[in-house]
């Protein structure tokens, strides 16, 4: 039994019906954090049930990912950790789709890439995280373009990710050498040069680049 249609996909509005603002609170960012948490368990071990709205899927959460809907919240101690952990499961939910189907899931990526990295790039490790990578890291070559206005971005994010699993590595360290070949030595080390020298530094020891 199919469990969603088209028809009921949920769909972020930031303005009301008299085209006000929407004023979300910590309660109802919390059940979006659960439904978006939902879809990518879903996605992992049920997949026929999102592939007929996939792209809608897609689409919200990268407006979401985008959007500024917790400026809206009162001020708190629990409104950074909110925005956090919320965006967090997005980038989550959003790599597990790209594991899915990356090439469906491609287009999405100049929307995505840099919220994604830093949502992603100082969390602790977990299978969850690992998955999330390897859909991110499968979309790439099917729009590597979608990447290279935030191309430092990413490479902090996988230098902050200590310790991968020895194939995911091996993942990170094609995608490098592919577009250092892609640009050129000359080209490539000019690029370098406008990076973080720490991030310069660390991608050198990492991935030898």
């Amino acid at each position: 039994m199919n469990c969603f249609s088209n028809s009921e996909v949920p769909e972020y509005n930031s303005t009301d019906a008299a085209g006000k603002p929407q004023i979300y609170d910590e309660n109802r960012i919390l059940i979006c954090n659960n439904a978006c948490w939902a879809l990518g368990e879903i996605a992992m071990k049920i997949p026929e049930q999102i592939k007929p709205i996939f792209k809608d899927v897609i689409n919200s959460l990268a407006d979401l990912l985008n959007s500024n809907i917790l400026s809206d919240l009162q001020s708190s101690q629990n409104s950074d950790q909110i925005l956090k952990h919320f965006t967090k499961t997005i980038s989550i939910t959003l790599g597990r789709l790209g594991k899915l189907d990356p090439q469906s899931a491609a287009y999405c990526l100049p929307r995505i890439i840099k919220p994604w990295c830093l949502a992603l790039r100082y969390i602790s490790g977990s299978e969850e995280k690992v998955q999330a990578f390897r859909g991110l890291c499968a979309m790439i070559p099917y729009n590597p373009i979608g990447i290279a206005d935030s191309f430092p971005y990413f490479c902090e994010a996988l230098v902050e990710f200590k310790n991968p699993t020895q194939e995911l590595e091996y993942i990170f360290q094609n995608l490098i050498v592919t577009f250092k070949q892609c640009l050129g030595v000359v080209e490539w080390n000019a690029y370098l040069e406008s990076f973080p020298p720490q991030l310069k530094k660390e991608l050198n020891t990492r991935f030898r680049q």
